[in-house]
């Protein structure tokens, strides 16, 4: 049985997230991987060999996985296609589109030879020490030559700060202990460096981003509050209602504070919307 280690995915497990229907479905849109595409992996194409050893770490349900492997095979390749992920539940939906899945924390797996790994919105589900430990593991997972793709949830300093604040105390409400970490794309480029990759090189962005503060509070705690309710457990309801309400009332306050004026905060529909940026990233081992 794996520990999970990230806090982000144990946080998930717990609020039974489906992740395919997260922010708009944002990581079930096939617009949004055919950007991925576009961006990350056709300037490297010709650069991959005919035969390729493909991994998305922290792959999930494996939408992006299996849309970047369609990609590579319609256009000439042969793929090798692994997803790794330490949500079973995820990895469950991964092996129904016919993918091969293993179930391990991406920091700590011993994998090797990789022609190409991707990750997309992954790095932030951990503090900033794990991250170091995947990326330098990711290193090492690849052939010399070989390619990582990453998409990073990410914005200015004032923006990255601002939301981790706001995600870890809606996790420590809901009991999980270490931190979220956004980073800026700056800062992770430092990170990659540190990790042994030469050569790194930002390529554009994705689709953007965005979430309102109650949205982020119902992925991780309706289900629980529904099946509460269900049960009849009156006391449950009321302490996840009293929670929902410190949680708003902190993250109300923050985003209003003038040292987060440029944070990308928006009021819309009466609710405070925080807007953020996904960034691509290559780096290759040489």
């Amino acid at each position: 049985m794996v520990k999970t280690k990230a806090v982000g995915t144990r946080a998930d497990i717990s609020g039974k997230v489906e992740i395919s229907k997260v922010f708009g479905g944002y990581f079930s849109n096939a617009v949004n991987a055919q950007a991925f595409i576009d961006i990350g992996i056709k300037p490297i194409f010709e650069d991959l060999p005919s035969s390729i050893k493909y991994s998305d770490f922290g792959g999930g349900d494996g939408f992006l996985g299996k849309y970047v492997a369609d990609f590579l095979k319609e256009n000439g390749k042969k793929v090798n296609t692994l997803i790794i992920d330490a949500n079973p539940e995820y990895l469950k939906k991964a092996r129904k589109l016919g993918l091969k899945t293993k179930l391990a924390n991406i920091q700590d797996i011993k994998v090797k030879d990789f022609d190409l790994i991707t990750m997309r919105a992954v790095n932030h589900y951990n503090p900033l020490k794990e991250q170091i430990r995947i990326l330098k593991n990711t290193h090492n997972s690849l052939k010399k030559g070989g390619y990582l793709v990453s998409q990073i949830s990410t914005g200015n300093e004032a923006n990255v700060r601002m939301r981790n604040l706001i995600k870890n105390k809606l996790l420590k409400l809901t009991g999980e202990g270490e931190p979220y970490e956004w980073v800026t794309a700056e800062k992770y480029v430092k990170i990659l460096k540190s990790s042994g990759f030469k050569w790194i090189k930002p390529v554009g962005h994705a689709p953007s981003g965005k979430w309102a503060l109650e949205e982020q509070w119902e992925r991780y705690n309706s289900k629980k509050r529904a099946e509460a309710l269900a049960k009849g457990n009156v006391k449950e309801v009321e302490e996840i209602d009293e929670r929902r309400e410190q949680y708003m009332e902190y993250a109300k306050k923050l985003v209003q504070m003038e040292k987060f004026s440029n944070a990308g905060v928006k009021k819309e529909d009466n609710s405070h919307v925080v807007h953020y940026r996904y960034d691509i990233i290559m780096a290759r081992r040489v």
